[in-house]
């Protein structure tokens, strides 16, 4: 095809190849790094001198002596068919954005956080801020433990519900894991629902998928698909109403032989702000963060407590929903040790949705809204809890 070639000052050049229909081959060359980057299709490779290759990093760069090596160099894939390695590389890699995305002005990049759940289940969201100011780059972290053989809800919006099942650990008095989630949504006709199910075989520990209760590995009709990756890792995509899809990542993992999932928002954007559940609740709401400076509370707490606590890593967090009451709660700076990532959040809730401490009467509100027995659900798609946003109308043919 004709080739578009535009040369930057900087050393830049950008040629666009047009392609047989809509493809649009592109190449960027960095002529001072010695680097090219070519997109075809889905796919993107990039070629560096060979003279530079042991000088970079990241997703495609940090090799050593043919072995991949995370960020903090504490996970090495040396088995390239081992996809559970693969998968906590490519993890250590993720970084935020440059600037908070906003709600009209969120914009999809190319790696950025996510917002999560894992472990026992452990929860983290993106902090949104009015003003698009960036004091601090931590997110909001906390514990939702629930109660095993149960459903809670993680997202309700007007046509996407998202529920999670607990069951206890191997050994039950270490807490909760999740082993299966429920997604009801609306497609793109406006009159029919699709359930999908991504759950994790407690054999094997792979993932399974069923939509509507038929087992397969890809599924892909007006405007809903999921699809098995691999066996530890299932996109789901939805509409939820809007033109842009809702997409999350679900993946099964074996961390020191404990089965336990985890699941990812990668891309929010159409999430709404009324949107609800134990995590959606966070999505695309306005908080705002400040620092905890008052020591005065300190003298409050007993003093085996008292000891562990420094005001400069305190912050108050402050959430002011939509169709809700206002609410705050202390956070404190927080190194997430436990999964290797060696990122910090603010921990803001512990056991079952905090506070984490119960300190400073004007900042006792809960993390969450309400309690977090107001978010079980009956079953694995249903759409029915305290603070639910979910239209069953929207499911009229089912």
């Amino acid at each position: 095809g004709d080739d578009e070639i535009t040369e930057y000052t900087n050393g830049l050049t950008v040629t666009r190849t047009n392609l047989s229909g809509s493809l649009i081959n592109v190449t960027i060359s960095v002529r001072a790094l010695g680097i090219r980057i070519v997109r075809y299709s889905n796919r993107i490779s990039i070629f560096a001198k060979p003279e530079i290759t042991g000088e970079l990093c990241g997703l495609c760069g940090n090799i050593k002596n043919g072995i991949l090596i995370s960020s903090d160099e504490m996970i090495v894939v040396n088995d390239l068919a081992n996809q559970y390695q693969i998968d906590r590389f490519a993890d250590s890699w993720q970084r935020e954005p440059r600037y908070q995305i906003l709600r009209e002005d969120r914009i999809d990049c190319a790696v950025c956080r996510n917002d999560t759940v894992i472990g026992d289940p452990f929860f983290e969201a993106n902090l949104w801020f009015e003003d698009g100011s960036r004091e601090f780059s931590y997110s909001l972290c906390y514990e939702i433990h629930g109660r095993s053989n149960r459903h809670f809800n993680l997202i309700s919006d007007t046509c996407v519900s998202v529920n999670a099942y607990y069951i206890a650990m191997n050994d039950p008095m270490n807490g909760n894991i999740i082993s299966a989630f429920g997604i009801r949504a609306v497609d793109n006709s406006g009159s029919s629902c699709t359930n999908i199910e991504v759950s994790q075989n407690q054999t094997t520990g792979y993932c399974e998928l069923r939509v509507d209760g038929v087992q397969t590995s890809a599924y892909s009709m007006n405007g809903i698909s999921a699809t098995l990756r691999s066996s530890y890792k299932a996109r789901v995509s939805v509409p939820n109403c809007e033109q842009l899809p809702l997409v999350m990542w679900i993946k099964c993992r074996n961390i020191q032989d404990q089965f336990m999932m985890r699941f990812d928002i990668m891309r929010g954007v159409n999430l709404r702000p009324t949107s609800h559940g134990l995590l959606g609740q966070f999505w695309n709401v306005q908080l705002t963060a400040r620092r905890f400076t008052n020591d005065s509370f300190l003298m409050d707490l007993p003093e085996d407590i008292r000891q562990y606590y420094n005001t400069e890593n305190l912050w108050v967090i402050s959430i002011d929903p939509p169709n809700g009451e206002p609410r705050s709660f202390i956070a404190e700076k927080f190194v997430r040790s436990w999964d290797n990532s060696k990122e910090i959040c603010l921990y803001a809730g512990n056991s079952q949705g905090g506070p984490a401490v119960e300190y400073g009467k004007d900042y006792r509100d809960s993390v969450i809204e309400g309690r977090y027995k107001d978010y079980q659900t009956d079953q694995r798609f249903s759409t029915e809890f305290t603070y639910s946003q979910f239209d069953e109308d929207g499911c009229l043919n089912v």
